[in-house]
């Protein structure tokens, strides 16, 4: 049986007010059929940005402090390098339509 080819997204996660954010939309992508991976230990930016390009990850979301002030998420492209800031609260559907 083929498989669905998958690209994978990585939840790279900034402080411990954006750790429940993330739980959450990672939970919401991963139902939807995504495979997304997210960062546990606690890292730098640069450093959970470096194991998304060793984990061939498409696609990296980047949740902090200020993004959620803000109410939005950042989307990274790991392929054109482009970023774009997406609503929170449509994050889901919007990821679909970039990433598809």
């Amino acid at each position: 049986i083929p498989q669905k080819e998958t690209n994978l997204i990585y939840t790279a996660v900034l402080g411990d007010n954006a750790r429940q954010v993330a739980f959450n939309l990672v939970s919401l992508l991963r139902s939807r059929g995504y495979q997304v991976e997210t960062d546990f230990m606690r890292r730098s930016l640069k450093a959970q940005m470096r194991d998304a390009g060793k984990k061939q990850a498409k696609w990296v979301i980047i949740i902090g402090t200020d993004e959620i002030q803000k109410d939005k998420i950042v989307l990274k492209n790991m392929a054109s390098g482009e970023q774009k800031e997406i609503q929170l609260s449509q994050a889901a559907d919007q990821i679909e339509a970039v990433t598809k």
